[in-house]
């Protein structure tokens, strides 16, 4: 049975009839090219619209990668998972450009140039583009989780929590191992007689490919099922599960107004607003992807009616399924900005620092700034003649010092209570009521709220006794579970 596993594999198998035969050797018996269906067609919904929404999708995340990247507070919170997201959904889009809209183009136009280019990186790019399709949805599925977790208070938050780092990679080597061996399942054949001609390079499979169990263990079973049938159904089930506990958190929502404080019913709010926006996500993806999943139940169960009866239809759908797959990776952060209120004026703030340091009058105020003094973010420290003020402790999401950085201010103040000297207590109740204060000629920002629920931090300052103390407690930080 000669199946797909993705809608890419799909359309090359498609383009391969084009310079092959049906013959053992896969030489084609002439140099006739035949023009593949619906080609004009293709072209504007492929090469031009398609084109379009990848260069889209790659500056937006770009831009949302490094932004993550920059920045301590999204490297090592629940934010590290979006930003893997980002920084593969860069290689889908560009993969897109380089795989369908070439390909498209280069029949189109007839350019026997383009698609011998398109020929000699096509396995790379292909297998590349795969891995990181791949990866990402499991990126999703471990985010997805984690936020459902949240949601329902599940006691493996904790443990997702202070694991992220190897749950990413294991979703990354998933990726790596069930298609990295891609690569090594095309061949390229170079006919002689058909030299400078459309057909002069004939793409086909490596024997081992249809001649082993490698076809119906691996690219059948496996690929389909974990990487296709198995993330899609589990992200429906856990997108279900946390669309009704967030309903029964709306119920409550009039209560906690009444029973618990202003900050908590923040903490709240921005809780469910990062639950709205994993929601979307996973719908993005549900939807880009129900129609791959249909067409490779379809392609399993009778395979030659939809190849040779419904050619135009299939052309048309496996090309729709890619490009749903493109604009998925270029909604992410439309979705972002229009669920997360801080992370938007986290990004509108970085984009017209960026665009102030442009400007030659403030090139020299700017140029070692690369980090924006975001809200919430515990690295917000404050420029003083090119050089970053030290940062200060971190509190918990209460608005109170962290558990390690507690218990070091009481023993410390402890001692100056001894003596009779109580400056450092008050000193340190008027620095954690997160009100604006001026430190070293620099006025820090009160306590806000940043993208990330998982983590509150705030600044504070200390009297000039506790310096030592500041010293030994910079750069720590607790996650709550919200």
């Amino acid at each position: 049975m000669n199946t797909t596993e993705d809608p890419i594999s799909a359309v090359l198998q498609q383009e391969m009839s084009n310079f092959t035969s049906d013959n053992d050797s896969g030489i084609p018996f002439n140099c006739d090219y035949y023009e593949p269906p619906l080609t004009e067609i293709r072209f504007w919904i492929v090469s031009v619209f398609g084109t379009i929404v990848s260069l889209v999708s790659i500056t937006q995340n770009l831009f949302i990668f490094f932004l993550f990247l920059n920045s301590k507070s999204h490297r090592t919170s629940y934010n590290k998972y979006l930003m893997l997201l980002a920084f593969f959904d860069v290689f889908v889009s560009l993969a897109y450009i380089l795989l369908m809209s070439v390909n498209v183009l280069s029949d189109y136009l007839r350019s026997a140039f383009l698609i011998k280019l398109w020929m000699h990186y096509m396995i790379p790019m292909i297998t590349v583009s795969h891995i990181a399709i791949t990866s990402s949805s499991f990126l999703i599925l471990a985010a997805t989780y984690e936020r459902f977790c949240i949601t329902t208070n599940s006691s493996h938050l904790r443990l997702l929590q202070r694991n992220r780092n190897l749950i990413a990679f294991l979703a990354v080597l998933i990726g790596v191992i069930s298609k990295g061996s891609m690569y090594f399942e095309f061949t390229i054949s170079v006919i002689p007689e058909c030299e400078g001609l459309m057909t002069e390079l004939a793409l086909g499979f490596k024997d081992f490919v249809f001649d082993t169990s490698y076809h119906t263990v691996w690219r059948f079973w496996y690929r389909n099922f974990v990487t296709i049938f198995f993330p899609f159904f589990m992200l429906a089930y856990y997108n279900i599960r946390i669309v009704k506990a967030l309903s029964h958190q709306q119920k409550q929502s009039c209560v906690d107004l009444l029973n618990n404080s202003l900050e908590q019913t923040k903490r709240k709010k921005t809780t469910r607003s990062a639950t709205r926006t994993m929601i979307l996500v996973v719908c993005c993806y549900l939807v880009s992807n129900i129609i791959n999943v249909l067409l490779t139940v379809w392609e399993h169960v009778d395979k030659t009616s939809l190849a040779e009866k419904y050619d135009s239809f299939y052309a048309l759908a496996l090309d729709f399924v890619s490009l749903a797959t493109n604009l998925s990776c270029a909604f992410r952060v439309p979705i972002y900005l229009a669920c997360q209120a801080a992370l938007r004026e986290e990004i509108f703030f970085t984009i017209k620092r960026w665009s102030h340091c442009r400007s030659a009058e403030h090139l020299g105020h700017c140029q070692n700034n690369t980090s924006p003094q975001t809200p919430g973010s515990p690295e917000n420290v404050c420029l003083i003649n090119g050089h970053f003020a030290e940062m200060e402790p971190s509190t918990t999401s209460d608005g109170v010092p962290s558990s390690e950085d507690y218990q070091l201010l009481t023993n410390n103040n402890s001692n100056h209570a001894a003596h009779g000297d109580t400056s450092g207590m008050s000193s340190l109740r008027s620095g954690f009521r997160g009100n604006s204060r001026e430190r070293n000629g620099c006025t820090q920002p009160p306590l806000m709220y940043s993208f990330d629920d998982d983590q509150q931090s705030t600044s504070s300052s200390l009297a000039a006794h506790s310096e030592e103390i500041l010293k030994r407690i910079i750069g720590t930080h607790n996650e709550t579970m919200l």
